[in-house]
Protein backbone atom coordinates (compact mmCIF):
# COMPACT_ATOMS: atom_id res chain seq x y z
CA UNK A 1 0.00 0.00 0.00
CA UNK A 2 0.88 3.40 -0.83
CA UNK A 3 1.10 6.04 1.55
CA UNK A 4 -0.23 8.44 -0.68
CA UNK A 5 -3.20 6.58 -1.70
CA UNK A 6 -4.25 5.84 1.91
CA UNK A 7 -7.40 7.26 1.72
CA UNK A 8 -8.60 5.58 -1.43
CA UNK A 9 -7.68 2.47 0.12
CA UNK A 10 -9.24 3.21 2.74
CA UNK A 11 -12.11 3.88 1.07
CA UNK A 12 -11.84 0.21 -0.61
CA UNK A 13 -11.25 -1.14 2.62
CA UNK A 14 -14.74 0.07 3.41
CA UNK A 15 -16.51 -0.61 0.51
CA UNK A 16 -15.17 -4.68 0.78
CA UNK A 17 -16.51 -4.33 4.47
CA UNK A 18 -20.14 -3.19 3.22
CA UNK A 19 -19.84 -5.92 0.61
CA UNK A 20 -19.40 -8.96 3.14
CA UNK A 21 -22.46 -7.28 5.72
CA UNK A 22 -24.80 -7.42 2.99
CA UNK A 23 -23.15 -11.10 2.00
CA UNK A 24 -23.53 -11.88 6.15
CA UNK A 25 -27.49 -10.27 5.79
CA UNK A 26 -28.29 -12.56 2.77
CA UNK A 27 -26.71 -15.49 4.11
CA UNK A 28 -28.76 -14.94 7.51
CA UNK A 29 -31.67 -14.79 5.88
CA UNK A 30 -31.23 -17.83 4.04
CA UNK A 31 -30.55 -19.60 6.81
CA UNK A 32 -33.20 -18.35 8.78
CA UNK A 33 -35.94 -19.78 5.60
CA UNK A 34 -34.12 -22.16 3.89
CA UNK A 35 -32.38 -24.22 6.99
CA UNK A 36 -34.20 -23.13 9.96
CA UNK A 37 -37.61 -23.22 8.00
CA UNK A 38 -38.17 -27.12 7.28
CA UNK A 39 -36.34 -27.81 10.56
CA UNK A 40 -39.37 -26.24 12.42
CA UNK A 41 -41.92 -27.50 9.60
CA UNK A 42 -42.35 -24.02 7.79
CA UNK A 43 -42.38 -23.62 4.37
CA UNK A 44 -42.12 -20.16 4.01
CA UNK A 45 -40.26 -18.58 1.02
CA UNK A 46 -37.04 -16.21 1.37
CA UNK A 47 -38.33 -12.76 2.97
CA UNK A 48 -35.73 -10.04 3.02
CA UNK A 49 -37.82 -6.80 2.62
CA UNK A 50 -39.19 -6.88 6.64
CA UNK A 51 -35.63 -7.48 7.94
CA UNK A 52 -33.46 -5.34 5.61
CA UNK A 53 -33.95 -2.64 8.14
CA UNK A 54 -31.20 -4.32 10.02
CA UNK A 55 -28.31 -3.92 7.01
CA UNK A 56 -29.34 -0.30 6.39
CA UNK A 57 -29.24 0.81 10.58
CA UNK A 58 -26.25 -1.45 11.19
CA UNK A 59 -23.79 -0.72 8.31
CA UNK A 60 -23.54 2.73 8.50
CA UNK A 61 -23.37 2.04 12.27
CA UNK A 62 -20.45 -0.09 11.91
CA UNK A 63 -18.42 1.67 9.59
CA UNK A 64 -18.40 5.01 11.91
CA UNK A 65 -17.30 2.18 14.95
CA UNK A 66 -14.62 0.63 12.56
CA UNK A 67 -13.26 4.14 11.82
CA UNK A 68 -13.14 5.42 15.70
CA UNK A 69 -11.36 1.45 16.57
CA UNK A 70 -8.91 2.54 13.92
CA UNK A 71 -9.54 -0.37 11.94
CA UNK A 72 -9.25 1.73 8.60
CA UNK A 73 -5.56 2.60 10.23
CA UNK A 74 -2.30 0.92 9.49
CA UNK A 75 -2.71 -3.13 11.33
CA UNK A 76 0.56 -4.47 10.70
CA UNK A 77 2.01 -3.44 13.84
CA UNK A 78 -1.03 -5.51 15.98
CA UNK A 79 -0.70 -8.86 16.58
CA UNK A 80 -3.32 -11.08 15.57
CA UNK A 81 -5.38 -10.95 18.57
CA UNK A 82 -5.36 -7.86 18.83
CA UNK A 83 -6.90 -7.16 15.19
CA UNK A 84 -9.66 -9.73 16.21
CA UNK A 85 -10.40 -7.96 19.49
CA UNK A 86 -9.99 -4.51 18.05
CA UNK A 87 -12.92 -6.62 15.27
CA UNK A 88 -15.22 -7.62 17.72
CA UNK A 89 -15.68 -4.43 20.03
CA UNK A 90 -17.89 -2.81 16.98
CA UNK A 91 -20.04 -5.81 16.48
CA UNK A 92 -20.50 -5.90 20.50
CA UNK A 93 -21.40 -2.30 20.68
CA UNK A 94 -23.81 -2.33 17.69
CA UNK A 95 -25.86 -5.44 18.74
CA UNK A 96 -25.93 -3.85 22.26
CA UNK A 97 -27.17 -0.74 20.83
CA UNK A 98 -29.88 -2.19 18.05
CA UNK A 99 -30.93 -5.01 20.46
CA UNK A 100 -31.83 -2.36 23.00
CA UNK A 101 -33.40 -0.85 20.37
CA UNK A 102 -35.63 -3.33 19.42
CA UNK A 103 -36.28 -4.12 23.12
CA UNK A 104 -37.46 -0.42 23.66
CA UNK A 105 -39.71 0.24 20.94
CA UNK A 106 -40.90 -3.55 21.16
CA UNK A 107 -40.34 -3.72 16.75
CA UNK A 108 -42.63 -6.71 15.17
CA UNK A 109 -40.38 -6.76 12.11
CA UNK A 110 -37.56 -8.27 13.82
CA UNK A 111 -36.09 -11.98 13.82
CA UNK A 112 -33.73 -13.19 16.28
CA UNK A 113 -31.91 -16.12 14.26
CA UNK A 114 -31.75 -13.12 11.65
CA UNK A 115 -30.52 -10.79 13.90
CA UNK A 116 -27.99 -13.20 15.80
CA UNK A 117 -26.39 -14.66 12.79
CA UNK A 118 -26.17 -11.75 10.88
CA UNK A 119 -23.89 -10.40 13.46
CA UNK A 120 -22.06 -13.44 13.98
CA UNK A 121 -21.02 -14.14 10.60
CA UNK A 122 -20.50 -10.27 9.86
CA UNK A 123 -18.17 -10.64 12.25
CA UNK A 124 -16.29 -13.65 11.43
CA UNK A 125 -16.08 -12.38 7.80
CA UNK A 126 -14.86 -8.80 8.88
CA UNK A 127 -12.68 -10.29 11.23
CA UNK A 128 -11.09 -12.96 8.42
CA UNK A 129 -10.62 -9.53 5.94
CA UNK A 130 -8.68 -7.87 8.41
CA UNK A 131 -6.63 -10.61 9.57
CA UNK A 132 -6.14 -10.82 5.54
CA UNK A 133 -4.93 -7.01 5.13
CA UNK A 134 -2.91 -7.38 7.99
CA UNK A 135 -1.07 -10.36 6.85
CA UNK A 136 -0.54 -8.29 3.59
CA UNK A 137 0.53 -4.76 4.54
CA UNK A 138 3.41 -6.69 6.96
CA UNK A 139 4.23 -8.70 3.70
CA UNK A 140 4.51 -5.83 1.80
CA UNK A 141 6.44 -4.08 4.54
CA UNK A 142 8.90 -6.85 4.92
CA UNK A 143 9.82 -7.01 1.14
CA UNK A 144 10.22 -3.40 1.35
CA UNK A 145 7.57 -1.61 0.01
CA UNK A 146 6.46 1.81 0.88
CA UNK A 147 9.84 2.47 3.50
CA UNK A 148 10.27 5.71 4.57
CA UNK A 149 13.50 7.01 4.92
CA UNK A 150 13.78 8.22 8.92
CA UNK A 151 16.51 10.29 10.41
CA UNK A 152 17.46 9.73 14.16
CA UNK A 153 18.60 13.21 15.97
CA UNK A 154 20.67 11.91 18.40
CA UNK A 155 23.45 9.33 19.48
CA UNK A 156 22.71 8.40 22.96
CA UNK A 157 22.15 4.56 24.06
CA UNK A 158 18.02 5.47 23.99
CA UNK A 159 18.64 7.02 20.11
CA UNK A 160 21.05 3.95 19.09
CA UNK A 161 18.21 1.66 20.70
CA UNK A 162 15.89 3.24 18.43
CA UNK A 163 17.50 2.66 15.22
CA UNK A 164 18.34 -1.07 15.84
CA UNK A 165 14.44 -1.54 16.71
CA UNK A 166 13.50 -0.10 13.73
CA UNK A 167 15.93 -2.32 11.14
CA UNK A 168 15.31 -5.17 12.94
CA UNK A 169 11.57 -4.59 13.37
CA UNK A 170 10.96 -3.78 9.46
CA UNK A 171 7.06 -4.24 9.69
CA UNK A 172 7.57 -0.55 10.92
CA UNK A 173 8.31 0.82 7.44
CA UNK A 174 11.64 2.55 8.10
CA UNK A 175 14.35 2.69 6.69
CA UNK A 176 17.36 4.62 8.87
CA UNK A 177 19.44 6.86 7.30
CA UNK A 178 21.43 7.77 10.05
CA UNK A 179 22.17 9.49 13.33
CA UNK A 180 22.62 13.59 13.69
CA UNK A 181 24.54 14.40 17.47
CA UNK A 182 22.07 16.85 19.36
CA UNK A 183 23.43 19.92 21.25
CA UNK A 184 26.31 19.58 23.29
CA UNK A 185 25.90 15.86 23.15
CA UNK A 186 29.19 13.17 22.72
CA UNK A 187 28.40 10.08 20.76
CA UNK A 188 28.32 7.23 22.73
CA UNK A 189 28.08 5.03 19.63
CA UNK A 190 26.04 3.74 16.39
CA UNK A 191 26.97 0.17 15.70
CA UNK A 192 23.89 -0.07 12.95
CA UNK A 193 24.75 3.46 10.81
CA UNK A 194 26.68 6.07 10.78
CA UNK A 195 26.72 9.69 12.15
CA UNK A 196 26.18 12.23 9.50
CA UNK A 197 27.17 14.95 11.58
CA UNK A 198 25.29 17.48 14.11
CA UNK A 199 22.22 18.75 13.97
CA UNK A 200 23.30 21.88 12.98
CA UNK A 201 24.02 20.13 9.16
CA UNK A 202 19.99 18.97 9.42
CA UNK A 203 19.35 21.69 6.44
CA UNK A 204 21.47 20.78 4.59
CA UNK A 205 20.86 16.86 4.85
CA UNK A 206 17.53 18.10 3.96
CA UNK A 207 18.04 19.76 1.03
CA UNK A 208 19.98 17.18 -0.21
CA UNK A 209 18.98 13.50 0.55
CA UNK A 210 15.59 12.20 0.60
CA UNK A 211 13.87 12.32 4.28
CA UNK A 212 10.80 11.57 5.20
CA UNK A 213 10.77 11.25 9.09
CA UNK A 214 13.04 12.64 11.58
CA UNK A 215 12.68 11.04 15.22
CA UNK A 216 13.95 13.49 18.09
CA UNK A 217 15.48 10.81 20.44
CA UNK A 218 16.90 13.88 22.88
CA UNK A 219 16.17 14.00 26.92
CA UNK A 220 12.51 15.70 26.84
CA UNK A 221 14.50 19.06 28.74
CA UNK A 222 16.66 19.35 25.81
CA UNK A 223 13.51 19.92 23.02
CA UNK A 224 13.42 23.47 23.34
CA UNK A 225 16.79 23.76 22.73
CA UNK A 226 15.65 21.91 19.62
CA UNK A 227 12.84 24.29 18.26
CA UNK A 228 15.08 25.95 15.55
CA UNK A 229 15.92 21.73 14.11
CA UNK A 230 12.19 21.07 14.64
CA UNK A 231 10.49 24.01 13.26
CA UNK A 232 12.88 23.44 10.02
CA UNK A 233 11.33 19.84 10.11
CA UNK A 234 7.72 21.52 9.82
CA UNK A 235 8.69 24.12 7.26
CA UNK A 236 9.67 21.42 5.11
CA UNK A 237 6.62 19.27 5.03
CA UNK A 238 8.91 16.33 6.97
CA UNK A 239 7.04 14.63 9.90
CA UNK A 240 8.62 14.70 13.28
CA UNK A 241 8.71 12.34 16.38
CA UNK A 242 9.31 13.68 19.69
CA UNK A 243 10.71 10.45 22.32
CA UNK A 244 9.41 10.52 25.53
CA UNK A 245 10.95 10.04 28.82
CA UNK A 246 9.35 8.00 31.59
CA UNK A 247 9.15 9.85 34.70
CA UNK A 248 10.53 7.10 37.42
CA UNK A 249 8.26 4.02 37.69
CA UNK A 250 5.23 5.44 36.37
CA UNK A 251 1.83 3.31 36.54
CA UNK A 252 0.21 5.26 33.95
CA UNK A 253 -0.11 4.90 30.46
CA UNK A 254 1.13 7.76 28.24
CA UNK A 255 -1.28 9.40 25.48
CA UNK A 256 -1.37 12.23 23.51
CA UNK A 257 -4.52 14.41 23.44
CA UNK A 258 -6.20 17.71 22.90
CA UNK A 259 -7.42 20.40 24.51
CA UNK A 260 -8.72 22.90 22.19
CA UNK A 261 -5.84 24.33 20.38
CA UNK A 262 -3.46 22.76 23.11
CA UNK A 263 -1.77 18.97 21.71
CA UNK A 264 -1.46 17.50 25.48
CA UNK A 265 0.76 14.44 26.66
CA UNK A 266 -1.83 12.53 29.18
CA UNK A 267 -0.97 10.22 32.04
CA UNK A 268 -3.84 7.77 33.08
CA UNK A 269 -3.41 4.39 35.03
CA UNK A 270 -7.56 4.32 34.12
CA UNK A 271 -9.07 3.37 30.57
CA UNK A 272 -9.02 6.03 28.30
CA UNK A 273 -10.49 4.09 24.79
CA UNK A 274 -13.52 6.02 24.28
CA UNK A 275 -14.85 2.26 22.33
CA UNK A 276 -13.81 0.32 25.26
CA UNK A 277 -15.13 2.57 27.38
CA UNK A 278 -18.37 2.90 25.80
CA UNK A 279 -18.71 -0.68 25.09
CA UNK A 280 -18.56 -1.37 28.96
CA UNK A 281 -21.43 0.87 29.46
CA UNK A 282 -23.08 -0.84 27.14
CA UNK A 283 -22.42 -4.11 28.65
CA UNK A 284 -23.47 -2.48 32.17
CA UNK A 285 -27.11 -1.45 30.77
CA UNK A 286 -28.07 -4.44 29.17
CA UNK A 287 -26.64 -7.08 31.72
CA UNK A 288 -28.45 -4.72 35.05
CA UNK A 289 -31.92 -4.73 32.99
CA UNK A 290 -31.86 -8.33 31.82
CA UNK A 291 -31.01 -9.23 35.50
CA UNK A 292 -33.59 -7.17 36.94
CA UNK A 293 -36.04 -8.27 34.72
CA UNK A 294 -34.89 -11.85 35.25
CA UNK A 295 -34.43 -11.25 39.56
CA UNK A 296 -37.91 -9.70 39.36
CA UNK A 297 -39.73 -12.55 41.38
CA UNK A 298 -36.64 -12.96 43.56
CA UNK A 299 -36.91 -9.42 44.35
CA UNK A 300 -40.22 -9.30 45.58
CA UNK A 301 -39.72 -12.44 48.07
CA UNK A 302 -36.86 -11.04 49.21
CA UNK A 303 -38.33 -8.18 50.12
CA UNK A 304 -41.40 -9.75 51.81
CA UNK A 305 -39.49 -12.01 53.78
CA UNK A 306 -37.70 -8.94 55.33
CA UNK A 307 -40.75 -7.07 55.87
CA UNK A 308 -42.48 -10.33 57.51
CA UNK A 309 -39.23 -10.71 59.60
CA UNK A 310 -37.86 -7.63 60.81
CA UNK A 311 -39.30 -4.06 61.41
CA UNK A 312 -37.89 -1.39 59.22
CA UNK A 313 -37.63 -0.96 55.61
CA UNK A 314 -37.17 -3.85 53.41
CA UNK A 315 -33.73 -1.43 51.19
CA UNK A 316 -30.97 -0.48 52.94
CA UNK A 317 -29.58 2.85 51.43
CA UNK A 318 -26.03 3.91 52.30
CA UNK A 319 -23.91 7.03 51.43
CA UNK A 320 -20.95 5.11 49.47
CA UNK A 321 -17.85 6.57 47.92
CA UNK A 322 -17.45 6.00 44.32
CA UNK A 323 -15.31 7.40 40.78
CA UNK A 324 -12.86 9.45 42.36
CA UNK A 325 -14.48 10.22 45.94
CA UNK A 326 -17.89 11.36 44.61
CA UNK A 327 -20.71 10.36 47.21
CA UNK A 328 -23.69 8.18 45.69
CA UNK A 329 -26.33 6.05 47.13
CA UNK A 330 -26.05 2.54 47.36
CA UNK A 331 -29.14 0.44 48.01
CA UNK A 332 -29.20 -3.46 48.88
CA UNK A 333 -31.53 -5.47 50.82
CA UNK A 334 -31.50 -4.76 54.50
CA UNK A 335 -30.00 -8.14 56.22
CA UNK A 336 -29.26 -6.36 59.48
CA UNK A 337 -31.29 -4.97 62.47
CA UNK A 338 -32.09 -1.39 62.07
CA UNK A 339 -30.14 -0.36 65.01
CA UNK A 340 -27.14 -2.04 63.28
CA UNK A 341 -24.97 1.52 62.71
CA UNK A 342 -25.66 2.17 66.71
CA UNK A 343 -24.12 -0.81 67.89
CA UNK A 344 -21.23 -0.75 65.21
CA UNK A 345 -18.75 0.59 68.20
CA UNK A 346 -19.31 -1.61 70.56
CA UNK A 347 -18.06 -4.39 68.31
CA UNK A 348 -15.05 -2.90 66.94
CA UNK A 349 -12.99 -5.02 68.75
CA UNK A 350 -14.51 -8.33 67.13
CA UNK A 351 -13.35 -7.54 63.85
CA UNK A 352 -11.76 -9.83 61.77
CA UNK A 353 -10.61 -7.54 58.73
CA UNK A 354 -7.61 -5.58 58.60
CA UNK A 355 -7.55 -2.16 58.06
CA UNK A 356 -10.53 0.37 58.06
CA UNK A 357 -12.88 -2.18 57.20
CA UNK A 358 -15.34 -3.77 59.78
CA UNK A 359 -16.06 -7.39 58.87
CA UNK A 360 -17.26 -10.22 61.54
CA UNK A 361 -18.53 -13.64 60.47
CA UNK A 362 -21.14 -14.35 63.02
CA UNK A 363 -22.28 -10.73 63.11
CA UNK A 364 -25.28 -10.08 65.62
CA UNK A 365 -26.78 -7.40 64.07
CA UNK A 366 -27.36 -9.79 60.97
CA UNK A 367 -30.94 -11.34 60.98
CA UNK A 368 -31.76 -14.88 60.11
CA UNK A 369 -33.22 -13.56 57.28
CA UNK A 370 -30.06 -11.73 56.23
CA UNK A 371 -27.77 -14.83 56.88
CA UNK A 372 -29.64 -16.10 53.97
CA UNK A 373 -29.37 -12.86 51.98
CA UNK A 374 -25.93 -12.27 52.40
CA UNK A 375 -24.30 -15.97 51.90
CA UNK A 376 -26.26 -16.35 48.19
CA UNK A 377 -25.52 -12.15 47.22
CA UNK A 378 -29.65 -11.78 47.31
CA UNK A 379 -28.97 -8.66 49.54
CA UNK A 380 -26.55 -7.02 46.52
CA UNK A 381 -29.39 -7.46 43.64
CA UNK A 382 -31.01 -3.53 43.86
CA UNK A 383 -27.30 -2.14 42.94
CA UNK A 384 -27.94 -3.07 39.50
CA UNK A 385 -30.54 -0.30 39.59
CA UNK A 386 -27.10 1.73 40.69
CA UNK A 387 -25.45 0.29 37.57
CA UNK A 388 -28.61 1.47 35.37
CA UNK A 389 -27.90 5.24 37.15
CA UNK A 390 -24.68 5.20 36.34
CA UNK A 391 -22.92 5.39 39.66
CA UNK A 392 -21.60 1.80 39.31
CA UNK A 393 -20.69 -1.01 37.09
CA UNK A 394 -20.73 -4.63 36.87
CA UNK A 395 -17.52 -4.96 37.48
CA UNK A 396 -14.65 -2.53 39.28
CA UNK A 397 -13.48 -2.07 43.20
CA UNK A 398 -16.19 -2.44 45.63
CA UNK A 399 -17.50 1.37 46.58
CA UNK A 400 -16.26 1.74 50.42
CA UNK A 401 -18.11 3.87 52.94
CA UNK A 402 -16.78 7.08 52.85
CA UNK A 403 -15.56 6.98 56.71
CA UNK A 404 -13.16 3.92 55.66
CA UNK A 405 -12.20 5.97 52.82
CA UNK A 406 -10.96 8.69 55.13
CA UNK A 407 -8.51 6.17 56.86
CA UNK A 408 -6.76 4.48 53.58
CA UNK A 409 -3.37 5.11 53.33
CA UNK A 410 -3.07 7.07 50.07
CA UNK A 411 -2.01 4.32 47.60
CA UNK A 412 -5.01 2.96 48.61
CA UNK A 413 -7.04 5.54 47.16
CA UNK A 414 -5.71 4.86 43.67
CA UNK A 415 -8.87 2.59 43.87
CA UNK A 416 -11.57 5.46 43.82
CA UNK A 417 -9.50 6.19 40.42
CA UNK A 418 -12.46 3.75 38.64
CA UNK A 419 -16.17 3.50 38.90
CA UNK A 420 -17.18 1.12 41.23
CA UNK A 421 -18.27 -2.52 40.96
CA UNK A 422 -20.81 -5.36 41.81
CA UNK A 423 -18.00 -7.41 41.32
CA UNK A 424 -13.98 -7.95 41.00
CA UNK A 425 -11.37 -9.86 41.54
CA UNK A 426 -11.83 -9.67 45.07
CA UNK A 427 -14.88 -10.99 44.72
CA UNK A 428 -13.49 -14.60 43.05
CA UNK A 429 -11.03 -15.00 44.95
CA UNK A 430 -12.38 -15.63 48.24
CA UNK A 431 -14.44 -12.42 49.16
CA UNK A 432 -14.29 -12.28 52.95
CA UNK A 433 -11.34 -15.12 53.44
CA UNK A 434 -9.02 -12.69 52.31
CA UNK A 435 -7.34 -9.95 54.09
CA UNK A 436 -7.60 -5.85 53.92
CA UNK A 437 -4.28 -5.72 52.37
CA UNK A 438 -4.35 -8.72 49.43
CA UNK A 439 -7.63 -7.00 48.75
CA UNK A 440 -6.29 -3.64 48.13
CA UNK A 441 -3.25 -4.94 45.90
CA UNK A 442 -6.15 -7.40 43.85
CA UNK A 443 -8.03 -3.74 42.75
CA UNK A 444 -4.79 -2.29 42.17
CA UNK A 445 -4.04 -5.48 39.71
CA UNK A 446 -7.66 -4.77 38.28
CA UNK A 447 -7.36 -1.29 37.82
CA UNK A 448 -3.65 -1.46 36.08
CA UNK A 449 -4.81 -4.32 33.93
CA UNK A 450 -8.14 -3.70 33.39
CA UNK A 451 -9.68 -4.84 29.59
CA UNK A 452 -12.55 -5.75 28.31
CA UNK A 453 -11.88 -9.17 28.04
CA UNK A 454 -10.71 -9.41 31.63
CA UNK A 455 -14.10 -7.82 32.69
CA UNK A 456 -15.66 -10.88 31.10
CA UNK A 457 -13.30 -13.24 32.60
CA UNK A 458 -14.44 -12.00 35.96
CA UNK A 459 -18.01 -12.16 35.29
CA UNK A 460 -17.96 -15.10 34.19
CA UNK A 461 -16.41 -16.37 37.69
CA UNK A 462 -18.51 -14.46 39.64
CA UNK A 463 -21.34 -16.70 38.62
CA UNK A 464 -19.87 -19.99 40.15
CA UNK A 465 -18.77 -18.02 42.85
CA UNK A 466 -21.80 -16.41 44.47
CA UNK A 467 -23.60 -20.26 43.78
CA UNK A 468 -21.13 -21.85 45.48
CA UNK A 469 -21.24 -19.24 48.20
CA UNK A 470 -17.60 -19.28 48.02
CA UNK A 471 -16.35 -16.73 50.83
CA UNK A 472 -19.44 -15.27 51.57
CA UNK A 473 -20.08 -14.28 55.90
Amino acid sequence: MLKERAREVGLLVALADVALLSVAFIASCLFRFQVMGPLLGQDTPVKFQPYVWILWVSVPLLLYLFRQAGLYDSLRRLGAGEVFWLTCKPFLVAAALMGLAVFLFQDKSYSRPIFFSYFLLGFLLVAAEKQVIKYLAHKARRQGYNTRDVLIVGANPDAVAIGRLLHESREYGYRVRGHLTARDETVTCTDLFPVLGDVSELDRILDRDTIDEVIFAVPYSQVPAHEGAIRLCEEVGVKIHLKIDRVGNLLSRTYPSQLGEFPMLTLASTPHDAMEVLTKRLVDVTVSAAALLIAAPLMAAAWAAIRLTSPGPAVFKQERSGLNGRRFVLYKFRSMYVDAEARLEALRAHNEMGGPVFKMSRDPRVTPVGRWLRRWSVDEVPQFFNVLKGDMSLVGPRPPIPDEVQRYERWQRRRLSMKPGLTCLWQINGRNSIDFDEWMRLDMSYIDNWSLGLDFKILARTIPAVLFARGAR
